[in-house]
């Protein structure tokens, strides 16, 4: 199969963060996700991001969201990811999802049942200006922002569509009479 990069954020200062779980206060994040903005209506059929675990490989769900005035809301799906290690991690969606052009989605990662992950992100420089990432947390049971330098690495992709072959008008075995070729001649003189 091949894909089309649809949107993407991979630029700015790499640093390592937002650990599942990660304790803040008196509340722990379970789950880290990166809103994006869809810069056209397709239908997306992988995403990838930049993980670390800490050990490999590590398993983790990687789902898409909806998301109301800014923040995650609704898993539209999720699969599940092996994390080899600080490099992007893809997962492909089976069935696709359908986004709409201006539409805010978010990619969230769910922590593991066993052990950490964290995915790279990038911070003062490069901020990613369709959306921030978001925390969240039990037992708040709420998504928190987070900063806006502090943006995940992603990116999302199509797929690509290769066109069939015409039929129209439909090949023929027989002698149509039609003249393909035009015969060229010409007198000594």
């Amino acid at each position: 199969m091949a894909f089309v990069l649809q949107d993407e954020h991979n630029s700015g200062s790499v640093h390592t963060g937002y650990t599942l779980p990660t304790t803040v206060g008196p509340n722990t994040v379970i789950r880290w996700g990166q809103v994006f903005t869809a810069g056209s209506s397709y239908t997306l059929s992988r995403v990838g991001i930049k993980f670390e675990a800490s050990t490999y490989p590590k398993n983790c769900t990687l789902a898409i969201y909806s998301t109301v005035e800014g923040a995650p809301s609704a898993q539209l799906r999720s699969e599940t990811i092996t994390i080899e290690g600080g490099i992007w991690t893809y997962v492909n969606f089976d069935p696709t999802i359908g986004l709409t052009s201006g539409t805010q989605y978010a990619i969230v990662a769910i922590q593991p049942t066993t052990g950490t992950t964290s995915a790279r992100y990038t911070a003062t420089v490069g901020a990613y200006p369709g959306g921030i990432p978001y925390g969240y947390l039990i037992p708040a049971n709420s998504w928190t922002a987070g900063g806006v330098n502090l943006d995940i690495f992603f990116r999302t992709y199509s797929d690509l569509l290769v066109p069939e072959k015409a039929v129209t008008p439909a090949p023929v075995d027989t002698d149509t009479g039609i003249v393909l070729l035009p015969t060229l001649s010409w007198e000594k003189g």
